[in-house]
């Protein structure tokens, strides 16, 4: 496997936590982030001097899942892999991740330092099905629907033809179709895959409008890249 891609053996299950307000990151996808807060270019440098991971998770003000006095966050979120890094004369992070997989964040744990931690454990996808029909529905959904955003058709193209298994192939797809980031939160919620893809396709008949004569793009050329602030 990749190393980009794989999980330390190390891995204890401690996380740094990188809250952010509605953002989702999802396995396998690559993200640029720019790291400006002290907390969080603390949270850069001691990841960068350790294991390059990150935990990435969404708050989620309404809930009532706080502890230690902060904003709570989802319960599901995304070990992310700093994959580039470039710090300036004055102090921020440039930073490109790679989404490694899903944690259960068990706990939050006191942490000595500004940013957060939390003790969490990995949670894999419960099957590994191999490709189906479930492929095809959602390849000719896609291309109904994208008919007239050439550029959208050739990046969503370039992620079909890879060949991936079905959880894979919907992580992908959902982090980089324009929905909610609610919705992307759903996807990251799943881990069964052939649920996840189900909840895909519904997501994109209720989000994606149906072809009816020349429309806008719903997909820009820089959909697959752009800074994330924090």
């Amino acid at each position: 496997m990749d190393q980009d891609n794989a999980v330390p053996s190390s891995f204890t299950g401690v996380v740094r936590l990188f809250p952010l307000s509605d953002y989702v990151l999802l396995p396998r996808a690559v993200q640029p982030l720019h790291i400006f807060e002290p907390r969080y270019r603390q949270m850069t440098a001691h990841a960068l001097a350790d294991d390059h991971l990150l935990c990435l998770v969404t708050l989620r003000p309404r809930e009532s899942f706080a502890t230690l006095g902060y904003p709570p966050i989802s319960r599901i979120g995304c070990l992310a892999r700093i994959i580039v890094h470039q710090q300036i004369p004055d102090g921020r992070y440039f930073l490109v991740v790679r989404g490694l997989c899903r944690v259960r964040i068990e706990r939050e744990i006191t942490s000595p330092y500004l940013y957060r931690m939390a003790q969490t454990s990995v949670v894999a996808d419960t099957t590994i099905p191999p490709p189906t029909p479930m492929h095809r529905r959602i390849e000719r959904l896609l291309d109904e629907r994208l008919l007239c955003n050439r550029t959208a058709r050739r990046q969503l193209q370039q992620i079909l033809q890879d060949d991936l298994p079905l959880g894979d192939l919907v992580d992908l797809l959902g982090f980089v179709l324009p929905l909610p980031a609610e919705k992307k939160l759903a996807l990251l919620e799943q881990s069964d895959p052939v649920q996840r893809a189900e909840l895909l396709v519904t997501l994109l008949e209720e989000s994606l409008p149906a072809p009816a004569g020349p429309r806008e793009p719903v997909l820009g050329a820089d959909l697959l890249v752009g800074f994330s602030r924090n």
